[in-house]
């Protein structure tokens, strides 16, 4: 058998069919042998029976001609009475039947008839002595018919002895051989049970051979192979074969070829990444490190492991790191702390550390956040700087302009006080502008607290209107407020101060002569206040960034100038509020901003 030519199902079959087709052969044979012999044995049995019942029928017929004898000598009283001598006749009778009922044969059937009919005829001739010897004495004429029928006896006899040695023979050789071929039969019988054994000891071992050099081989191969994948060694040539075997191991080959290009792929990512990826053991101390470590901290591979992490974590740092990486081992951790290079400086890191129960270790990514963290003290500084020596010194314009114009330093003609109202708008808008920054700076700082109460939602609509009532009329855009009397709990300045930026971007985007509506709707467990305008609408691609800072609603008409602030701090108060913020829009009908607090 070769591997190669057969698949797995096959060769199952053929160690499955190989020794029962020798099995049945053997059984075949067995069967065979064993019904030979019980066939010899019936057959010799049977030429017993049939000798035996023949040398009977012989026998009775000589002691009935014996009981005649005497007679024949002369002596009268020897003679049996009738009636018994005629039962013996009988007898003799009955054991032919006996004799032919054992015939299997035609030709057994005929023989016996014909030893039968010679056994009648010689019953015949014995009945007439029989009768001849009672008349002895009364009939001198018997003497010379009995010396007649006795000759006639005496060739009876010989024509029975003739038939008989005829018609035995047969069974006579049958009966002589039975024994010689029931001796060969037993013969055969031994060496074929021999032999059967001695095959199935050969064909066992020979199947062990082949299903230990083509499965049990092969398999063992295969399990080596897994565990090399797993050990990340190289494989051996693919086993040989065109069976499931050879297609699994072809399988492990493809596999390991994966993992060994993922491994690649993954170590070129950590080698090449400008991250610091590591692992610490469960006493914080380094056990890997990727070749970004020496980059962006100056430190070696033999310089850091095996050596705790809070040696090169800044002292004040040092606490946060072990109580974060303790409260790690039960979910992700985030967090920041301070480093020290080896060069003595200190930079910023952002840690994102994982528990690995299986390996019994942490394993971290580090990303150096000290540029970011220098942008946001810079721009805490400038908020800080435009805060108070901006703001504080256009509010002193705002308010000088303010006197000017009511004339408080002297009179002012038509074209001043033209010139003043404008100055002392765009003063007003860049104060606002930063009072807008201020506010999402502290937003998102989380600095400001919110003050909730609960309150009317119309109020809170009413307050709204009411702040752009006069921008409204400017731009003759009607403001309707649907009826409701759902009651809210918010920060009412706040709130408001969301519906005011909201309300004013339909009023700016809406055509002269259309309507914005207002109104609040309830939910399973939230309030919905909506704005919906008649306005040109908002192009789906905008309508996912104009929440963000300095994005403008209206993509496409520039005519509508603002801050890009407004609907930032929308988002970020209905946020505080544990809220959403959306919009609903189609070009060229409409928009609908919609605002979702709880209820």
């Amino acid at each position: 058998m070769v591997a190669g030519k057969f698949n797995l199902t096959q060769k199952g079959l053929i160690l499955v069919a190989i020794p029962l087709i020798l099995e049945l052969f053997f059984f075949g044979t067995l069967t065979y042998l064993l019904q030979e012999t019980e066939r010899q044995r019936n057959e010799a049995e049977h030429a017993r029976q049939l000798i035996g019942h023949t040398n009977s029928v012989i026998v009775m017929v000589y002691n009935a001609i014996s009981d005649l004898a005497p007679a024949s000598l002369g002596s009268s009283e020897a003679v049996s009475e009738d009636e018994e001598f005629n039962e013996k006749l009988q007898a003799i009778r009955r054991e032919y039947e006996s004799l032919l009922a054992l015939a299997i044969t035609p030709k057994e059937e005929d023989d016996i008839r014909t030893f039968g009919n010679a056994i009648d005829h010689g019953i015949d001739v014995i009945a007439d002595v029989h009768k001849l010897f009672g008349q002895l004495g009364k009939d001198l004429g018997s003497y010379q018919q009995l010396r007649k029928r006795r000759k006639q006896i005496v060739k009876l006899v010989k024509e029975i002895k003739l038939q008989v040695d005829g018609m035995l023979q047969p069974e006579m050789e049958i009966e002589r051989r039975g024994p010689e071929k029931a001796r060969q039969y037993a013969d055969l019988l031994k060496w074929l049970i021999y032999g059967g054994i001695a095959g199935n000891i050969i064909l066992a071992l020979v199947g062990w051979r082949l299903f230990s050099k083509h499965i049990v081989k092969r398999l063992d191969t295969l399990y080596t192979n897994s565990r090399k994948i797993a050990l990340g060694e190289t494989l051996p040539d693919i086993v040989p074969g065109t069976d499931e075997i050879t297609d699994l191991d072809i399988a492990l080959h493809e596999m390991a070829d994966a993992l060994k290009e993922a491994a690649e792929l993954e170590r070129a990512l950590t080698d090449n990444v400008s991250d610091v990826i590591c692992s610490l053991d469960s006493n914080y101390r380094f056990i890997a490190l990727n070749p970004a470590c020496e980059q962006e901290w100056g430190y070696t591979d033999a310089d850091l492991l095996g050596l705790n992490v809070r040696e090169i974590i800044a002292t004040e740092d040092a606490e946060k790191i072990t109580s974060n990486l303790v409260k790690g081992k039960e979910e992700s951790r985030n967090f920041d702390t301070r480093i020290r290079r080896k060069n003595g400086e200190v930079a910023d890191m952002h840690w994102t550390a994982n528990w690995s129960p299986k390996q019994q270790c942490y394993f971290c990514v580090v990303h150096d956040v000290s540029v970011e963290k220098q942008i946001e003290r810079m721009k805490k500084d400038f908020v800080a700087m435009v805060s108070h020596d901006l703001r504080t010194p256009l509010n002193s314009v705002l308010n000088l302009l303010t006197l000017m114009s009511v004339e408080a330093y002297g009179s002012v003609n038509e074209t001043g006080h033209k010139r003043l109202a404008a100055a002392e708008q765009d003063v007003t808008r860049l104060i606002g502008l930063i009072n807008e920054l201020l506010d999402l700076e502290k937003l998102e700082a989380g600095e400001i607290v919110l003050d909730r109460h609960e309150i009317g939602a119309v109020a809170l609509l009413e307050q709204a209107k009411q702040s752009v009532y006069g921008f409204a009329e400017q731009n003759k855009v009607a403001i309707i407020i649907e009826p409701t009397s759902l009651n809210v709990v918010v920060d009412r300045n706040r709130f408001v101060q969301v519906l005011v930026n909201l309300l004013s971007n339909a009023v700016k985007f809406s055509e002269p002569g259309s309507e914005v509506r207002l109104r609040v709707v309830r939910g399973s467990n939230y309030v919905v206040f909506e704005i919906a305008d008649q306005g040109c609408g908002i192009p789906p691609e905008v309508q996912s960034t104009i929440f963000e800072r300095y994005k403008q609603a209206d993509g496409a008409n520039k005519k509508h100038k603002g801050t890009g602030l407004g609907l930032a701090i929308s988002k970020n108060i209905a946020e505080q509020h544990g809220g959403t913020i959306g919009v609903d829009s189609t070009v060229g009908v409409g928009s609908t901003f919609w605002v979702k607090i709880p209820d």
